[in-house]
Order: C-alpha cells, then structure tokens, then sequence
C-alpha cells in the first residue's frame, strides 16, 4: 500500500469529491440544456411551418382559390433561407407545385451545406431528410397539402450550433475554472490541516529522543488537534521533569553509594595491610557500611517498582 501524508492525502480526497461533483453537475447541466434547446428548436419549427401553412392558404385565397406558380416560386426562396423547401399537392393528390431539375438539386445542396456546418459545431449530425405533411384548409374545407421537407433529426441552423457550441464551451470554462479553484482551496486547507499534525508528528520524533525542552505552538483552531498538542506539550513537561528528576536520583545515589564503599574499602585495605589490628569494633564497622549498601539497593529496587 503506498503511503502518503496527510496533507497529499487530504488534498487528493478534497480533489476527488469536487471533481465528482462538479463532474456530475457539469454532465446534468450539459443534457438538461441540450433536452430543453431541442425542444424549443421543435416548437419553433413547429411555429415556422404553421406560419408557412398560413402564407400558402392566403397566397391561394387571394389567387382566387387557385395556384400561383410565380407566388409560390417566391416562397420557396424565402422559406429555402431556413433550409427548408416543400412541394403542394391539391385535394385529388395531384402535384401542384414543387422544385424541380436544378432547383431541387440547389436546395438540397444548401440544406447539406448547413447540415456539415451545424455538425461540425455540434455533435448532432443532420443527415437525414425529415419530411412533415400539413393538410391546407379553408372553412374547415381541406383543398391540398403541402409537405415540407428539411434535414433531421433536428431542425438546426448554423446560429443554434453556435449558440448550443458556445453553451458546451461555457459549461467546460465553468467547471474547468471549478477544478482550479478547487485544487486552490484543497492546497490551503490540507496545508493548514497537515502543517500542525506535521509538526506533532516531528514534536513526537523528538520525544523518543529524549528531547524535551522544544514545545508545539498551537497554530490551529481545531479544537481536536489543539487537545493533542496540549496533552503532548503536557507528556513532555511530565517528561522532562521525570528526567530532572532521574538525573538528580542518580547523583544522589552515586554519592550515597561511594561514602560506605570508600570506608569500607578503607578498613579492609588497612587490615590486610596490618596498619589495623582486626578487631570486633572494626569488622563491627564494616559490617554497618555493608548494611547500608544493603539499604541503598532495596531503596533503589523500591523506586524502579513505583516507576
């Protein structure tokens, strides 16, 4: 398992729930917007062949219920402008208007024109050909249909591919700024959570050392961590004083130790060397210093018990 600090590891899971996140919001946003505009390009187009619908009734109603080749012709034009052309059929089924020889050809040829640009901005492709029939009424009387012809599955034009190809650019800015702004803050707050613990950790390193005079600053408002550097800055002073006091024991008992040793070495020394006659009042001397040795070690063993 590799391991990490704290502070990586902080800055990687902060890093890890924004992206998801954000991810996640930016996917939702991304079909909510596409869902809702190809809905308004439905309606509009829905709007735009009823008024095409319109035009044709009063074209024929003021042509005196007949067809006008040369109206209908400059309709085609205007309406061809939204890449759509249509074709008129009257009430037998009989074709009354429709392009025709290089005129169909120029206007299918301008509908795939604009379905290669509207594909190349967006990733909908436009390739095939819808075909929409609306019944041409007049007094609730039908007198022909007109079929109207366009390239699907969406009715889009070059500006809708720009406005939706913006629309993704946006939301990829947005979240793009998002993640930046989120590896910022992931940097600073694991830096402000990883500098105390970093410090604690090199404050407890130090401890092992036997290092006791250095404190931790308390340099965070995190009531948790602020708890562990006051009871480890505590260890330490309990600790320090605890090695004060071991210390000054240890001089103390060296000390107590060396006086009776030093006599009794004393005494012995000078009765193997005769200068002391052996006497019971000497061996009686001797035998008080050994004693109190005695009493040193037990005091010595009872001490190491309480520690």
């Amino acid at each position: 398992m590799r391991k990490r600090t704290i502070k990586t590891q902080l800055a990687v899971s902060f890093l890890a729930i924004a992206t998801l996140i954000i991810g996640s919001i930016s996917l939702v946003a991304l079909s909510l917007t596409n869902n809702h505009f190809s809905k308004y390009v439905e309606e509009r187009q829905e709007d735009l062949l009823n008024q095409y619908v319109y035009t044709i009734d009063l074209l024929w109603l003021n042509s005196g219920e007949t067809w006008n080749s040369e109206e209908l012709a400059a309709l085609s034009e205007k309406v061809l402008e939204n890449n759509i052309y249509f074709s008129i059929e009257d009430e037998q089924g009989n074709m009354v208007w429709e392009l025709t020889g290089k005129d169909l050809k120029s206007a299918q040829e301008k509908l795939k024109k604009n379905a290669l640009k509207v594909s190349e901005k967006n990733s909908v492709k436009l390739d095939e050909t819808i075909e929409v029939k609306k019944k041409l009424i007049n007094d609730g009387n039908e007198f022909g249909k007109v079929t109207f012809y366009y390239f699907g599955p969406f009715a889009y034009t070059e500006h809708d591919a720009l406005f939706i190809s913006s629309m993704k650019q946006s939301l990829m800015y947005v979240a793009i700024a998002a993640l930046l702004v989120s590896f910022i803050l992931a940097s600073w707050i694991s830096a402000r959570l990883g500098l105390p613990l970093k410090h604690v950790s090199d404050f407890t390193h130090k401890l092992t050392r036997g290092e006791y005079a250095d404190k931790i600053p308390q340099e965070t408002s995190i009531i948790e961590i602020n708890s562990l550097i006051d009871s480890l800055n505590d260890l330490s002073n309990q600790l320090e004083k605890q090695h004060g006091l071991r210390k000054r024991l240890t001089t103390d008992i060296s000390h107590e130790l060396r006086t009776p040793l030093a006599t009794l070495k004393g005494n012995v020394e000078g009765m193997i060397d005769g200068v002391w006659k052996i006497t019971p009042e000497r061996l009686q001397s001797c035998y008080d210093e050994i004693d109190r040795l005695t009493r040193l070690i037990g005091n010595i063993e009872i001490i190491n018990k309480i520690e």
